[in-house]
C-alpha cells in the first residue's frame, strides 16, 4: 500500500539494511515514485516496507533511495584517536568503519549528522589507540547521580528527623543537611560513571583493529 505522509525526513539517503527497524521511512523508486512506510523489516533475505498488516517487498535496485524520519536519532559516539606519528589526538564523532580505516566527523557539535561534510579518514596503520564514549553520557551521569543522592539524603534526613525530640523543624533541617551532603557526592559518582569510556590499543596493526571492528561498527553513525 502506497501512502502519503506529512512527516519530515532526513536529507541523506541510507541503504535498506541501514533502515531496518529504524521506524518511519520515505522511499524513492528508480522511476522517481515516492512511498512511505512505518518501518522496514528484513525477513528470509527479503526487505519489506511495512504499514500495519500490509507488507511491500523492497528491492535494492528498484528502490535505491531511502530516507529515515527526521525524528529518528541514533546514538552518537565521541572518539579520540592517538596517531602513531603524532601526540596530537584526533577528536570527533565515529561516522563509519571501513576495512582498514575509520571515518571521523569533526567540528560537528552544532550540526546534525546528515548535514556534516567535514569527514576525515584515518588509516589503521596510523592509529595507536582508540578511546570512545557515547556522546552526552557525562552530563546524564552527573544529573542521575545528583538526583539519586538527593533522594537518599532526603530519606536519611526524614528518618533521623522523625526520631528526634524537636519535631518538624529539626526534621526539615536534617533533611536539608542530608541532601546537601550526599548531593555533591552523588554528582561526583555520577560524573565518574558518565566519564567512563572504552579503550582499544591498535598499534597500527590490522589484526588488532579486526578484534574491535564489530563493536566499533555498532557505534558508528553510518
Amino acid at each position: 500500500m502506497w501512502l502519503t505522509s506529512c512527516s519530515t525526513y532526513q536529507s541523506t539517503s541510507v541503504s535498506l539494511s541501514q533502515a531496518v527497524d529504524k521506524g518511519k521511512v520515505k522511499t524513492i523508486s528508480s522511476l522517481g515514485e515516492s512511498a512511505y512506510f512505518k518501518n522496514v523489516e528484513f525477513v528470509d533475505s527479503t526487505y519489506y516496507g511495512v504499514n500495519g498488516k500490509d507488507r511491500v517487498i523492497l528491492n535494492k535496485v528498484a528502490v535505491p533511495t531511502v530516507y529515515l524520519s527526521a525524528l529518528y536519532n541514533s546514538k552518537e559516539y565521541k572518539i579520540w584517536l592517538k596517531p602513531i606519528d603524532s601526540n596530537i589526538k584526533i577528536i570527533g564523532l565515529l561516522y563509519a568503519v571501513q576495512d582498514s580505516s575509520l571515518i571521523i566527523l569533526q567540528n560537528s557539535s552544532s550540526q546534525k549528522p546528515e548535514e556534516i561534510t567535514n569527514q576525515r579518514k584515518i588509516e589503521v596503520s596510523n592509529i595507536e589507540t582508540i578511546r570512545i564514549r557515547e556522546k552526552g553520557k557525562v552530563g546524564r551521569g552527573y544529573l542521575k547521580g545528583t538526583f539519586i543522592a538527593m533522594g537518599i539524603g532526603a530519606t536519611v534526613g526524614l528518618v533521623a528527623g522523625i526520631g528526634s525530640e524537636n519535631g518538624a523543624g529539626v526534621t526539615i533541617a536534617v533533611m536539608g543537611i542530608g541532601a546537601g551532603l550526599l548531593g555533591p557526592i552523588g554528582s561526583l559518582i555520577g560524573l565518574a560513571a558518565g566519564s567512563s569510556s572504552d579503550h582499544y590499543r591498535i598499534n597500527g596493526k590490522q589484526r588488532n583493529f579486526n578484534n574491535y571492528k564489530a563493536i566499533l561498527n555498532e557505534r558508528s553513525i553510518n
